[in-house]
C-alpha cells in the first residue's frame, strides 16, 4: 500500500514540475514580447516611459544570502559586490544592462554582506587598486 501511494506521489510531483515548467517558458515568452513592444514604442516615442514590468523571480527569505554564500564558497576566491550582483542576475536570466536593475542588485548584495559580516560569516578586505573584495571568513 505504501509503495502505490509514494508512487502515485512521485508522479503528480512530476506532473506538477512539468506544469511549472511549461508556464515559465510560457512567461519569459511573454516578458520578451514586452521588452520588444517597448522597444517598438520607443522607436516611435523616445521620450515615453513604459511603466515597469512585473518582477518575475520572487525567492523565498534568505534566498539572496543563500545565493551569495554558495557562490563565495565555490569561486574560492573573494568578490567585488558589483561582480557577485553581476554573476547573481546572469544565474537568474536577469537583463544584466539594465544600469538601474544592476544598482539594486548591488544594494541587495551589500545589504545581505553586511547582515553576514555582523554574524562572522563573511570578511572585507580592503584593495588598494580596486574596490574591497568579500569573501567567506575564516573557518566558515
Amino acid at each position: 500500500m505504501k509503495d502505490h501511494v509514494l508512487s502515485g506521489l512521485a508522479k503528480r510531483r512530476a506532473e506538477i514540475v512539468a506544469e511549472i515548467k511549461k508556464a515559465d517558458l510560457a512567461l519569459q515568452s511573454l516578458m520578451a514580447d514586452l521588452e520588444h513592444l517597448d522597444a517598438t514604442v520607443k522607436q516611435f516615442d523616445p521620450a515615453s516611459r513604459p511603466a515597469p514590468a512585473i518582477r518575475t523571480y520572487r525567492g523565498q527569505r534568505g534566498h539572496m544570502t543563500k545565493a551569495i554564500l554558495t557562490m563565495l564558497r565555490r569561486s574560492g576566491y573573494p568578490m567585488t559586490v558589483r561582480a557577485i550582483a553581476v554573476q547573481i542576475m546572469a544565474d537568474r536570466d536577469m537583463d544584466r544592462t539594465d544600469k538601474k536593475a544592476v544598482l539594486r542588485m548591488i544594494v541587495q548584495v551589500r545589504i545581505a554582506l553586511l547582515r553576514q559580516q555582523r554574524n562572522g560569516v563573511v570578511a572585507y578586505q580592503e584593495k588598494p587598486e580596486e574596490s574591497g573584495v568579500w569573501g567567506v571568513a575564516v573557518g566558515e
